[in-house]
């Protein structure tokens, strides 16, 4: 199963950034405002989320008719009306992974490094995806709160790897240069995904990892390491 209960005091509390989180991950795409959607089977099922302070609300169109809305204060119970939802139309977003791929997150929800791919990735055509220019690729930078980190973006490739942008501030704290590191298991950029301190996972486990080739974009690209390019 891809996502497990750890504890339901954490489930039950609800977090605004852990359901949107689960938004993305179950395939929703954001509109604007408080709203998201996913649209499958070419229009004929559609869902809008509406998400709130305290709560999420689904609604559920078939063929252009409202069926069905939901509230929910839990990410946990959120995600299994959806992929219930999407198991009725034979909608398959997640494969089975292994034990050791799981990893847990601080809202008390287990992961696995598969599982991310089902945030839309699954549900389009993967050649295009690996056809994105590295200018598309820097667009979908994500600013993060960190010390030394302005941003990053992921990839993937494939169900075990793929490539990551890193994003460093610049000596006034704004965005500097980026680079690329290629071939970031899935595992390993999801543990960063939900790390507390980005800039500690990725200098730890990423930056010094002589596996993973990366080359500089931008300034005189020119890297200090023996395993850049």
């Amino acid at each position: 199963m891809r996502i497990i209960k750890a504890t339901v005091e954490k489930i039950e509390d609800f977090q605004k950034d852990d359901m949107k989180d689960a938004l993305r991950l179950m395939g929703f795409d954001y509109l604007e405002m408080n709203f998201y959607r996913r649209v499958e089977l070419n229009g004929d099922l559609v869902l809008y989320a509406e998400l709130y302070d305290d709560a999420v609300i689904v609604t559920v169109y078939k063929k252009n008719k409202e069926v069905d809305s939901q509230q929910f204060t839990a990410a946990i119970r959120f995600i299994d009306f959806v992929e219930a939802l999407l198991k009725e139309y034979d909608i398959q977003i997640c494969q089975q992974v292994a034990p050791e791929d799981i990893v847990i997150s601080d809202n008390g929800i287990m992961v696995s490094a598969t599982t991310i791919l089902a945030k839309g990735f699954n549900r389009h055509d993967t050649s295009k995806k690996n056809k994105t220019t590295t200018r598309d690729f820097t667009k979908q930078i994500k600013t993060v709160d960190s010390s030394n980190i302005w941003g990053y973006a992921f990839q993937p490739k494939d169900e075990i790897q793929g490539d990551m942008l890193v994003q460093f501030k610049n000596k006034y704290g704004g965005p500097g240069d980026i680079y690329i590191y290629y071939n970031v298991l899935n595992k390993i950029w999801h543990r960063f995904y939900l790390a507390e301190s980005k800039g500690h996972f990725f200098w730890e486990h990423i930056r010094n990892n002589i596996k993973i080739r990366y080359a500089k974009l931008t300034g005189d690209k020119r890297t200090k390491l023996p395993h850049g390019l």
